[in-house]
């Protein structure tokens, strides 16, 4: 994704089906969020947070590390994946 299509507030997927949640952008363009894995069984993921700037990941690399925008609750086993935000690209795969 591009950087300037990251946003707060907003869960994110990688390539692995992380879900990241968006808490806050800093000033000085770091990313603080909060991820799960992609089950989210009976509405129960466990979410874990970043807490020390060193873990907190450059916008810029975020954006490269995500695939796509999904809903808070999005689970991979019952929802289907966004589409690339890069069209023609497959995510998750070895270039041809």
């Amino acid at each position: 994704m591009q950087p300037d299509q990251i946003k707060a507030g907003s869960c994110y997927r990688t390539a692995r089906n992380e879900v990241r949640n968006v808490i806050e952008i800093t000033s000085d363009k770091r990313v603080i969020y909060k991820a799960r894995n992609s089950s989210n069984a009976k509405g129960e993921a466990g979410w874990y947070q970043a807490s020390s700037t060193s873990t907190m990941p450059m916008l810029k690399t975020f954006a490269h590390a995500v695939v796509g925008e999904v809903p808070y609750d999005w689970d991979s086993a019952t929802s289907l994946p966004p589409a690339p935000s890069v069209p023609g690209i497959t995510h998750g795969t070895k270039a041809q």
